[in-house]
């Protein structure tokens, strides 16, 4: 019955401590916004990269390479948006899947699928 004693004071002591450290959403989203911003800023770099050598290489089109540099304008004009507040989750999200979408559709008009 000891030791059933010192367990359950052991327990009570550490779910203690565990609740009286205080960790924030916010703190923790502050920490992870420089890694997010640049991770997509990077990502939209890279496609731009992607789109004039397709076009030096001859794999697509100027003007359909605009078209797809105006899209990664408008992306990075979100990315700045969603930046500025912080990340949220489910604007992140969906710049995610913007993000994916448009360069698998870079990826396939410069493959000709």
């Amino acid at each position: 019955m000891h030791k059933r004693t010192q367990l359950c004071g052991l327990l009570s002591t550490l779910l203690g401590l565990a609740f009286s450290i205080p960790v924030f959403a916010d703190e923790i989203t502050s920490e992870l916004t420089p890694n997010l911003d640049a991770k997509y800023k990077q990502r939209i770099s890279d496609m731009k990269d992607q789109l004039d050598k397709g076009v030096s290489k001859g794999w697509i089109s100027g003007a359909k390479a605009d078209g797809f540099k105006q899209e990664l304008s408008d992306v990075d004009a979100l990315e700045t948006d969603i930046s500025a507040k912080g990340f949220p989750k489910e604007p992140t999200n969906d710049l995610e899947k913007k993000v994916t979408l448009l360069n698998q559709r870079i990826t396939s008009a410069m493959s000709g699928k």
